[in-house]
C-alpha cells in the first residue's frame, strides 16, 4: 500500500464512478484467450481524482475486499480522468470486471479519504507540538527580554 508521504496535495472529495459504463474507446489488441478477442478499453471518469487516487485504486483492485474472478488477472489503472482496462474480452468485462471496478474504486476513494484524515490529524499534532515548546520556551523570552 502506498504511504502517506505521497499524499503531497489535497484531494477533493471527488467520487470516481464509471457513470453510464460505456466505454470511450475499445480497440482489439489482436490476441485471444479462449477463443475470445482481446481489448483495451479506456473509460472517462466523472473527473480527474489527482493526488492519492491512482495508486489506492491500483492497491484496491489489486486487494479487493470481496473475491473476484478478475482481481489480478486484468490491468486496471487510472491516468488523469481515464480508467483503462487492459487485454480484456467482452465477457469478462460484463461479467466480473466492472464489478471489482466499481469496488475498487470505492475502496480508493476510502483509502485516499482515510490518508487525507490522517495526514490532517498529523499536521493538527505537529501544531500543538509546536505550540507547547513555545509555550515551553517562553519564560526564557521574557527573562531574555528584561535583561536587554
Amino acid at each position: 500500500m502506498p504511504d502517506d508521504d505521497m499524499l503531497d496535495e489535497p484531494v477533493d472529495e471527488l467520487s470516481v464512478t464509471l457513470g453510464d459504463l460505456i466505454p470511450e474507446s475499445v480497440k482489439p489488441t489482436g490476441r485471444k484467450r479462449l477463443g475470445q478477442e482481446l481489448y483495451d478499453m479506456e473509460y472517462r471518469l466523472d473527473g480527474d481524482p489527482g493526488g492519492y487516487f491512482p495508486e489506492a485504486f491500483e492497491f484496491a483492485y489489486a486487494h479487493p475486499k470481496a473475491w473476484s474472478t478478475a482481481a489480478g488477472k486484468h490491468s486496471a489503472s487510472v491516468h488523469g480522468d481515464r480508467l483503462r482496462l487492459g487485454d480484456v474480452s467482452l465477457r469478462e468485462v460484463e461479467e466480473a470486471i466492472l464489478e471489482a471496478v466499481k469496488g475498487a474504486i470505492a475502496s480508493a476513494n476510502e483509502l485516499v479519504k482515510d490518508a487525507e484524515a490522517r495526514q490532517t490529524e498529523a499536521k493538527k499534532q505537529q501544531a500543538r507540538e509546536n505550540q507547547a515548546e513555545i509555550e515551553q520556551r517562553k519564560p526564557f523570552i521574557e527573562r531574555m527580554q528584561k535583561r536587554e
